[in-house]
């Protein structure tokens, strides 16, 4: 028993920690959760896309104002044909030329749009496609924010912790200082020693694993803010009383986070796509010109090299395109639908419960939700054609 004792006395005293030094106070950093959101956001890699998209957009709006200018080309060609044309015809007198059966042409020709209705659409979607790659990259950033935040609140829980087991171990060291005591005076039994210094090891073992784990979650947030962050920096808890209570009394309208904004700039894309379908069903005017040198020239019967020049306006318009540019805005619309979180408003949408259950869900709905194109819907059965005249 005495040899037990004497064990459980020299374990406890070498778990008391040595006396403390008097040391400068050192001045101790203090992490902020909004101040390292910003910096982790900054220092993405990531946000440089955001001016390279700029810069590529930029480029092709250029290329699509480029179609109001004058298009040159220069062209030629020399050909030789078995026959031409001739006049079997004899006049006394009168000399008909024949035309020669090598040719020689050399002709630069300009064309210039006058009326495009194509233009500003197309430079619409542009923008709106350009609005819409930036919102997915800042969708794309902002996840970078919960990151920050898990490795954060990690290393303050952690901190809390340490604290809580700073104290819980004085307590335990005044406990077994007393019971010490109590021993050496015959007033304690060894066990009571023992089970007092057996909990402070397991409390310092238990101290020293929050501190590896807080020391990691401070090696993240440094890599994450792109500076070096001291252990020993405190976490300071934001008061989120006022945010929380701002947010809860504007939900309906509040759309801070960038994803919202991404789906807006998607449903913008997907209407200013339509108007370009809506743009091409009306005529385009365009004004031409051509001047060459070649034999013949504008007329077949001369034998000698001339120039020659012809100007004109062409007019462009497909009043009928078997319902192609209806159907592509109605594709148009279903997308747009999904992004907005309505419903697909087109007519294989809007039939009756048994034509639905007969033809199946939405061939458009369905691929864009999928990613896949399109396929034609398939026959009818008796149920939908009996039930067609209702739809």
């Amino acid at each position: 028993m005495k040899t037990f004792a004497v064990v459980a006395m020299i374990v406890a005293l070498r778990t008391l920690p040595a006396p403390a030094q008097q040391t400068a106070p050192q001045r101790v950093d203090s992490l902020r959760l909004g101040a390292l959101h910003a910096e982790a956001e900054r220092l993405d890699p990531r946000q440089r896309q955001i001016a390279l998209q700029a810069s590529a957009s930029d480029l092709r709006l250029r290329n699509i104002a480029a179609a109001r200018r004058p298009v040159i080309a220069a062209n030629g060609q020399a050909q030789y044909q078995s026959a031409v044309p001739a006049v079997a015809v004899s006049v006394p007198g009168v000399t008909i030329p024949a035309p020669s059966k090598d040719t020689y042409d050399a002709h630069v020709d300009a064309q210039k749009s006058m009326v495009d209705f194509t233009i500003a659409p197309k430079q619409a979607v542009e923008r709106a496609q350009l609005a819409e790659s930036q919102a997915q990259v800042r969708a794309t950033v902002f996840g970078r924010r919960q990151e920050v935040s898990d490795a954060f609140f990690t290393a303050a829980i952690l901190q809390q912790r340490i604290a809580e087991l700073g104290v819980a171990m004085t307590n335990l060291e005044s406990r077994l200082r007393e019971t010490v005591v109590r021993f050496r005076e015959g007033a304690a039994l060894p066990s009571d020693t023992a089970s007092i210094a057996a909990t402070l090891l397991q409390r310092r073992q238990d101290l020293y694993q929050a501190q590896g784990d807080r020391a990691a979650a401070i090696a993240r947030l440094s890599e994450l803010a792109g500076r070096a962050i001291s252990d020993s920096a405190l976490a300071v808890i934001p008061d989120l009383a006022e945010p929380v209570a701002r947010a809860l009394a504007g939900l309906d309208q509040l759309r801070a986070r960038p994803e919202y904004e991404q789906f807006s700039a998607t449903r913008e894309r997907l209407a200013l796509q339509g108007q370009i379908q809506v743009a091409q069903e009306k005529p385009r005017v365009s004004a031409f010109g051509r001047v060459g040198y070649g034999r013949p020239g504008l007329n077949p019967l001369s034998t000698t090299f001339d120039p020659y020049w012809l100007a004109g306006v062409q007019i462009q318009w497909s009043p009928w395109n078997w319902d192609v540019v209806r159907k592509t805005r109605q594709a148009s619309g279903c997308r747009a639908s999904t992004w907005s979180g309505s419903g697909c408003s087109c007519s294989c949408c809007s039939r009756c419960t048994p034509c639905r259950r007969a033809n199946g869900p939405c061939s458009i709905s369905r691929s864009s939700a999928t990613g896949r194109s399109p396929r034609p819907p398939g026959p009818p059965s008796s149920s939908a054609s009996r039930c067609s005249a209702r739809c």
